[in-house]
């Protein structure tokens, strides 16, 4: 029986046997995150808090981890049962990949803290895919709630058959309230799904669900989502019937923050209309459990949204430090923040969960064993300077530049075409390589090389396009810093330095699917690999007219590490960096 099938009856049974009324009106607190990306512990973020003067300062302060969460969740719940309101804890997907803990535990911790928490359901995120259906059919059975997908689809004797469901359905008092599933379509070229497995058009599928839904009676519907923010916008406008959209996978804050130095990301909750002109209250939770989205719900009786109030809240802790080298606040500035964010309602200092933080202890202390592991052997020492020309202070002079830029440039290159099967131009920035390789390389070692957790970013650019971009960045390279100098994979290129204050491209060249470098061509479309820092303009990376832009979620330091594990022998030697400079 699936998953569909028991709503029916379900909904059959609490009408005949319990007296049900599907046509009350109905209030419920959902809480949501997404995008969580194995990020357990709370990380630095810098933010704007007033001085003493009400001036707002750069201040750093340690924002989410689960063991903040999990304190805040139980608040949530508190406040809604206190305030007779229904209570859902909901996961948008993406908990898989993106730090150590998840290359230790494989979802296993997640599962594990998710069911501390008593999440009500997960949808699947594309990254749930990332080590195949198996994997994510292992997590699935340790899980005490269910993970929906409603357009996802596989065959039988696959291991992810009836490890999922279309929709499940929750009791608020005495009548149901219908939570749908949807993944993105892309996942079969993001990800790692089997052949099995079949992602149908998302607004279809929804349609489908609505009007099977509706035909059983069910009038309250909710669509968890990972999508993106544009995405469930396009799904709240092309089908009637739903009333609530909780969403990921764009990692999308909504909200004002600019009281605390962050933009004004717009309205939360936003509201589209439905094609039948009713409302529809969509709400995203940002990323890597720093936040999370916290949305009331008023639904009439005949199951249309009456009221819609949302707040994406950030977490803090309670130490904050300013300064260059930073340094904590005294007393005085403490009490002044203190007193502002109480004031606040998008951010929250929240204290540790004593339980959940003895979870991520015994954690921590396993990624740190394996953060030590040897994954690979450098077998020549490779230095890394930002431009070619530089001198380090142990390999002297590096006439092509960084030996470590075009490792990780290859990398990059090396997962889209695994996934794609697609060639990629890759482009890194030389400020996002911040170490050297030598022996034996760890996982910590990778992770050290490029420590900021970007995410991949594909796109594809015109030849011209590409040129320019190349063109501008080698530019500020020279001219404001060589934070900016772009390494590359899968392409060449010749700089002109005769006059080092107009530096300028001679030639590029790019490797074709037979290997073969040939002239680039201004009129030829290229698709293109990057960082998500870069593509957001980090460093002043500009992509002029880039189309199909997508942001795959891989992390950089774990496809780097996945790629000196490919590597013959998982030896990392010197490559050539492709650029070359005349003077």
């Amino acid at each position: 029986m699936t998953k569909h099938s028991v709503i029916a009856l379900s909904t059959l049974m609490c009408t005949l046997l319990t007296g049900c009324k599907f046509g009350e009106p109905m209030k419920v607190t959902f809480a949501h995150v997404g995008d969580t990306h194995a990020h357990f512990e709370e990380q630095v973020v810098q933010i704007g808090l007033p001085d003493q003067n009400g001036k707002l300062t750069p201040t750093f302060a340690y924002a989410g981890g689960y063991p903040k969460l999990k304190t805040k969740v139980d608040q949530l719940r508190q406040k809604a049962s206190t305030e007779g309101k229904g209570f859902l804890l909901l996961h948008s997907g993406d908990a898989f990949s993106g730090t150590l803990y998840f290359s230790v535990f494989k979802g296993q911790l997640d599962a594990d803290f998710m069911n501390y928490f008593q999440f009500d359901a997960m949808a699947l995120g594309n990254h749930e895919f990332d080590l195949g259906n198996q994997v994510l059919a292992d997590f699935s059975k340790t899980l005490d709630f269910p993970l929906l997908s409603a357009n996802t689809k596989v065959k039988r004797k696959d291991p992810l058959d009836g490890r999922y469901f279309s929709a499940t359905y929750k009791m608020i008092g005495n009548q149901p309230i219908a939570i749908v599933g949807l993944t993105t379509e892309f996942t079969e070229i993001i990800s790692n799904p089997s052949d099995a497995t079949v992602f149908d058009n998302a607004i279809a599928s929804a349609k489908k669900m609505v009007n099977d839904l509706s035909a059983v009676g069910v009038n309250k519907i909710v669509f968890l989502t990972h999508l993106g923010l544009e995405q469930d916008r396009l799904l709240a406008k092309s089908v009637p019937g739903i009333d609530v959209i909780l969403g990921g996978h764009s990692h999308s804050l909504v909200g004002d923050f600019s009281n605390i130095g962050l933009p004004n990301y717009g309205p939360a909750p936003i509201i589209e209309t439905d094609p039948a002109g009713h409302p529809v209250c969509i709400m995203h939770s940002g990323e890597f459990a720093k936040d999370i989205a916290v949305t009331d719900v008023q639904f009439t009786g005949d199951g249309l949204v009456s009221s819609c109030d949302g707040q994406t809240i950030l977490i803090v802790g309670n130490v904050f430090a300013r300064g260059n080298p930073a340094r904590p606040v005294d007393a005085s500035a403490l009490q002044s923040i203190t007193d502002f964010i109480k004031g606040a309602k998008n951010i929250e200092i929240v204290a540790n969960d004593p339980t959940a933080q003895s979870m991520l202890d015994i954690a921590k202390s396993k990624v740190t064993e394996f953060s030590s592991s040897v994954i690979g052997y450098a077998s020549e020492n490779l230095y890394h300077v930002r431009v070619p020309g530089d001198t380090h202070p142990l390999g002297g002079v590096l006439a092509e530049g960084s030996l470590v830029a075009p490792h990780v440039a290859q990398s990059m290159a090396f997962k889209m075409q695994q996934t794609t099967g697609r060639p990629h131009v890759a482009l890194i920035n030389a400020g996002g390589v911040r170490a050297d390789l030598e022996g034996n390389v760890t996982v910590g070692d990778a992770y050290s090389v490029v420590p900021y957790a970007s995410t991949l970013v594909s796109l594809t650019l015109t030849g011209a396009s590409l040129s320019t971009a190349l063109s501008k960045n080698v530019s500020n390279a020279y001219k404001i810093s060589g934070v900016a100098f772009p390494y590359v994979a899968n392409l060449e290129y010749t700089i002109n330095l005769a006059d080092p204050t107009t530096p300028t491209i001679e030639t590029i060249k790019v490797k074709d699917s037979n290997g073969i470098y040939q002239p680039l061509n201004p009129a030829a479309m290229y698709s293109v690999v990057t960082t998500s820092y870069l593509s957001s303009g980090g460093d002043l990376y500009t992509f002029p007219s880039a189309t199909n832009k997508t942001d795959t979620g891989h992390v950089d330091a774990a496809v780097f590490s996945e790629y000196i594990q490919s590597l013959p022998g998982a030896t990392l030697t010197r490559i050539p960096s492709g650029i070359t400079i005349h003077r």
